[in-house]
């Protein structure tokens, strides 16, 4: 049975509300307002978010371990070694020392959310995870991050939002990503550091989504969406999904180093994938062998919905938009690779022989 600990948010009106995780949800025992009441009475292994009132009277978040061991306080002050440095202010709201606890817990991680707007329709920002440096997942395997619908905001005007280390066999799950830096990622895929337990630098066989990531910054102005970077070590046979990406130079970014660094034979589905200014999908060489099912909607002024340097790529694709020609670029040397066209779709072959193959349902 895997256990968790959570990431909840306190506020000042004092109103208890549990929070109901998966295996209590199927199994139906607990339902409505009685289910507060019953999960406080019970010792079990997952963790109960409940609102109460904060020192400040502001919404704050605070972390605590399966056993309600309190890791972050609401003031934002570290409690727990494993954590970090006790005595330390959080700079992530939380969110960094959740993940050092349950990294080194040998514990899986929840982070609540829920709705932005009381009642009243005034913003609460009770799912909003302010950011002041790069939250930093650790190479890991076996370990799951999962959750409401939050918000992740990174304030710096420059580096990464979210970088992800090695991962194997792992699951994570999160809600909008949002941006402010010009320069960096929004989410950062970068094996770097050994995995704990077979000791790979890899991202392999795991699965990753996102609700919507998304810059503050005026279109055209952050760099890159979702960034994979094989530079270190290979990223291959995962599941990455993201519902919308918006706004960048380059939404959705693969960086092959060679055909052993590399990132190939990963599924990639990205459901509404618009206005970047460059890209909105640039495959350099090496990075072979994926599968894609994405909606590219330009609504820019500039760009390239699919840039193709890589070889052997299979895409149902929907493009809308964009110049003739820059539906889908093959540049010299990218071959073999396959595109199922939803609608008319205008591409371009730099190749002197024609390589690849695009086939359309319209006449």
């Amino acid at each position: 049975m895997s256990h968790y600990i959570t990431l909840r948010k306190v506020f000042p009106a004092g109103i208890a509300l549990a929070l109901i995780l998966p295996a209590l949800i199927v199994s139906g025992v607990l339902s409505g307002k009685s289910a507060v009441a019953s999960i406080t009475a019970l010792t079990h292994p997952y963790v109960v978010a409940q609102f109460k009132t904060s020192s400040n009277g502001v919404a704050q978040p605070e972390v605590i371990g399966p056993d309600g061991t309190l890791v972050v306080d609401s003031a934002g002050v570290i409690q727990h070694s494993k954590a970090g440095t006790i005595g330390g202010t959080t700079q992530t709201d939380g969110l960094q020392e959740a993940v050092n606890y349950a990294v080194n817990s040998g514990l899986d991680l929840y982070i609540t959310g829920g709705r932005a707007l009381d009642n009243a329709g005034v913003s609460t920002n009770n799912n909003v995870y302010f950011l002041n440096q790069t939250l930093r997942i650790p190479a890991a395997q076996d370990f799951r991050i999962d959750g409401g619908e939050s918000i992740i905001n990174y304030n710096p005007t420059s580096g990464d939002a979210l970088t992800i280390d090695s991962c194997e066999d792992c699951h994570f799950r999160f809600g909008l990503v949002v941006t402010g830096a010009v320069n960096g990622s929004a989410v950062l895929f970068k094996p770097t550091n050994l995995t704990n337990l077979d000791h790979l630098k890899v991202i392999t066989d795991s699965t990753f989504e996102f609700s919507s990531i998304a810059t503050s910054m005026p279109t055209g102005t952050s760099k890159y969406a979702l960034n994979f970077d094989a530079t270190n070590g290979p990223i291959l046979w995962n599941d990455f999904n993201a519902t919308a990406t918006v706004g960048f130079q380059t939404n959705v970014r693969l960086n092959s180093l060679s055909a052993a660094n590399s990132v190939a034979n990963n599924n990639f589905r990205m459901v509404h994938n618009h206005m970047a200014t460059v890209a909105m999908m640039d495959v350099s060489q090496y990075s072979d062998n994926n599968h894609w099912i994405v909606n590219n909607d330009r609504n820019a002024t500039t760009g390239v919905g699919a840039d193709i340097k890589a070889n052997g790529n299979t895409m149902t694709l929907q493009s809308s938009g964009f110049t003739a020609g820059n539906d889908v670029i093959f540049r010299n040397g990218a071959i073999n690779n396959l595109v199922l066209a939803v609608g008319p779709l205008s591409t371009t072959d730099q190749n002197s022989i024609a390589k690849n193959k695009v086939i359309t349902g319209t006449p």
